[in-house]
């Protein structure tokens, strides 16, 4: 009897533990099962435009993705279709978890791109022989009340170890000079997960072709239709400085572009994908008497909910003479009233708002219409930021 029950109990022990070992297994692979002999694709990496790699040679048609759960960082290229070129062991934060607080020690993780670049001279000792600043927080990160700041890609001069940062992502000195040749500022992107998933091509194309029609709608409300339509394409209605998209729907009714022979249109350069929310970054332009003129480069934020598409949050960097600077308020507003003001007076309605402007201005001082939008003082009639 004691023999029978020893023996019971033998086994229920070795079950628990190949139980135990097989679900460690489990979770661990997970991370990396493909799907064998599967045409598969991180569900991270949904779309990168042809075009914007032909202006940048090699650069640009790589992605970064970092899977803190195996302390890995995988360069993956874009040649058509998304392949893994390397992996590298990194560290991260020292403590496990999305970052949102200041000083917590943990690794964002979303989707970041990189805005600067600091070499070796430029640098103390701890951040090694180069470093990349990424763009966290973000908009979304900042609507989401997230705090903290200065989270890198950087090197480092002591000898690696799993999760020995603060909060930034760390290499060796001669990973980080390998990976600073495929990096290109406000392009590349770095994805930072717990764990790295795939899915198959075939639902990679069914989102990127969704994304596709929502944003043409996006671009065609804006260009044909009126603010009650453009605001149901943004979460709860929230669209970010309304009051210059009320302006910029009334001048393009009263102006009807299309007898100008004026048009919006966009150009998709990226779409990037992190637990239910896309990162989108276009090219803004306005097409005007045979020539196109660019507007600026527009961040979006989207998230999918019950097979709908909503904007959660949106950042703008305008082109001003050729050159991109940061301004979280619409360029588009500010573009149009330029060209309307060139307009030659052949166009009665353009000459018509533009004799106005005086008036408006006083109309606007006297009735304080000038709106207080987060730290900057809008003039509507000017639209000047």
């Amino acid at each position: 009897m004691e023999k029978t029950q020893l023996n019971f109990k033998l086994v229920l022990y070795l079950s628990v533990f190949c139980i135990l070992l097989l679900f460690f297994y489990s979770t661990e692979a997970g991370c990396h099962d493909r799907g064998a002999g599967l045409s598969v694709t991180p569900d991270a990496l949904i779309y990168l435009n042809k075009a914007d790699l032909s202006k940048g040679g090699h650069f640009g048609n790589y992605a970064i993705i970092v899977e803190k759960s195996t302390q890995q960082l995988i360069l993956f290229v874009y040649d058509g279709a998304w392949r893994e070129v390397d992996r590298f062991f990194c560290s991260t934060g020292k403590i496990s978890g999305d970052k949102l607080l200041s000083g917590d020690k943990k690794t964002p993780e979303g989707v970041y791109f990189f805005i600067n670049k600091f070499r070796e001279r430029d640098l103390s000792k701890r951040y090694g022989s180069m470093a990349f600043p990424v763009d966290y927080p973000n908009q979304l990160d900042r609507l989401e009340k997230k705090t903290g700041y200065s989270i890198w890609l950087h090197g480092t001069n002591k000898p690696l170890k799993d999760r020995d940062s603060n909060g930034c992502i760390v290499l060796t000195n001669k990973d980080i000079k390998y990976l600073a040749e495929k990096i290109q500022l406000y392009q590349t992107p770095i994805i930072i997960t717990k764990c790295l998933t795939f899915v198959s091509t075939d639902q990679i194309i069914q989102k990127k072709n969704k994304l596709f029609g929502f944003l043409k709608h996006w671009n065609y409300v804006l260009g044909h239709a009126g603010l009650e339509k453009f605001k149901p394409l943004y979460e709860d209605n929230g669209l970010p400085g309304a009051a210059l998209w009320l302006k910029w729907f009334e001048q393009r009714r009263e102006l009807k572009p299309a007898e100008l022979n004026m048009e919006l249109d966009i150009d998709i350069s990226s779409i990037f994908y992190y637990q239910a929310v896309y990162r989108v970054i276009l090219n803004q332009k306005i097409r005007s008497s045979g020539s196109t003129i660019q507007v600026g480069r527009l961040s979006l934020f989207l998230k999918e909910e019950n097979q709908k598409l909503t904007i959660i949050a949106e950042n703008f960097k305008p082109f001003s003479a050729g050159v991109l600077i940061s301004n979280d308020q619409p360029p588009l507003p500010a573009v149009w009233q330029k060209i309307i003001n060139n307009l030659p007076q052949k166009f009665p309605m353009a000459g018509l708002i533009n004799q106005n402007k005086s008036s408006e201005n006083r109309d606007c001082s006297q009735s304080h219409k000038n709106e207080k939008i987060g730290k900057k003082v809008v003039s509507y009639n000017k639209i000047k930021f």
